[in-house]
């Protein structure tokens, strides 16, 4: 079976905040940052 659907616990949405200070482990690593400069340059 592969390594993703092992480890895969459902789907939702996270706000930057949530995912800045998550206990989670996110990857990538700067995904909060990641989001944040993309909604930056869609604006």
């Amino acid at each position: 079976m592969d390594l993703e659907v092992r480890s895969h616990r459902g789907m939702r949405w996270w706000t930057l905040d949530e995912l800045r200070t998550t206990a989670a482990t996110v990857s990538p690593a700067d995904l909060a940052e990641l989001v944040e400069a993309a909604l930056a340059d869609s604006a």
